[in-house]
């Protein structure tokens, strides 16, 4: 036997042996892929919008590594607002939504909405009247008898009734369009519209189209206007929570591993969305980010802790949207559509 195995490696010797060597530490290696892709948890999120810089934080977790490192294997899906997000994971096809979270406790008073709220990037609210500057409009009762156009399915849909009203206009006076969200931008850059409803983390991509024809916009904040509530939420459905809370968790860990590193480096919200759409400026996309980090980083969050779901401004929120919809405050308790998770690392 001895002589056997020593032709074996007289013949082998010496550049086959090696062959036959890096042969097997390919196929081991290959084996111990499959075997860790075989034990990835899979998550599918829905994100409310199309690939932009404010949603770095889910391609910058992707794409440096955050799910991968905690074991799972995350589909990102792009979206059409936040109905369109919300409906995803009420029927399963998705497990985690981005969504405005007005959307959320307006779905919710309508009828059993079989996920919740489990993380809040943004502690103050995004939306806002785009206009361009110049234009005279400088105020909300500026945009009376003006075009304006919104997006059916956003969040946005929920609150504008109520922070016109309470700014002395009605929303009838508005000659408002409803429209998809990819032709939202180029409506207003076009003229087609005097005012368009958008997150102020848009403005950078405003901006980059109006410049080439000598315009800028003008950004008109609901929350100048009273608007308090929580913006940017995270909702995870039921059966999650439920079935497979170690891997929500897990999820939320990497996601606000990439929030804190969005915020210190904004420069690779923007490599990480070119990854994923090669389309996408990343000059425009880290300009994105940054104009969000306020909505993020704020007196809110430092008190509170990103993420977090205060209870005092939840109940605003849950406020505002009520008011919007004329339901009494008792219709639903906002309370109801939380679950707070021990996520944070130990």
């Amino acid at each position: 036997m001895k002589n056997l195995f020593s032709s074996v490696w007289t013949v082998l010797a010496p550049s086959s042996l090696r062959l036959v060597l890096r042969g097997a530490a390919v196929a081991f290696t290959a084996a111990l892929a499959a075997a860790s892709a075989m034990a990835a948890d899979r998550v599918v999120v829905q994100i409310d919008w199309l690939p932009s810089g404010d949603k770095g934080p889910f391609y910058v977790a992707l794409h440096e590594g955050f799910y991968a490192s905690e074991g799972l294997e995350v589909t990102l899906q792009t979206g059409r607002g936040s109905a369109d997000a919300l409906t995803k994971v009420a029927t399963g096809a998705a497990d985690i939504a981005s969504s405005g979270i007005s959307a959320v406790l307006s779905a919710a008073a309508k009828g059993p909405m079989p996920l919740k709220v489990v993380y809040t990037a943004y502690t103050e609210s995004p939306e806002s009247f785009f206009v361009i500057k110049g234009s005279g409009i400088r105020t909300l009762k500026d945009l009376q008898g003006r075009p304006v156009a919104a997006t059916a399915l956003s969040t946005s849909r929920v609150l504008m009734p109520l922070v016109l009203e309470r700014n002395g206009v009605s929303v009838d006076q508005l000659k408002l369009q409803l429209v998809d969200a990819n032709v939202l931008m180029p409506m207003l850059v076009s003229g087609r519209v005097d005012a368009i409803s958008s997150f102020r983390t848009q403005v950078p991509l405003a901006n980059s189209l109006l410049q080439p024809r000598g315009k800028e916009v003008e950004v008109l904040p609901w929350s100048m206007f009273g608007l308090e509530t929580y913006g940017m939420v995270l909702a995870a459905s039921d059966a999650m929570i439920k079935e497979r809370p170690d891997v929500l968790r897990r999820f939320l860990r990497a996601f606000h591993k990439a929030m804190l590193l969005s915020l210190k480096d904004p420069a690779v919200t923007g490599r990480a969305l070119k990854k994923s759409a090669p389309e996408i400026d990343p000059q425009v996309a880290e300009a994105q980010f940054r104009a969000s980090i306020p909505l993020i980083d704020n007196a809110t969050s430092r008190r509170d802790g990103i993420g977090t779901i205060e209870p005092d401004l939840l109940k605003k929120s849950w406020g505002w949207v009520a008011a919007s919809e004329r339901y009494p405050l008792d219709k639903l308790d906002p309370e109801r559509m939380v679950a707070r998770l021990n996520w944070a690392d130990n």
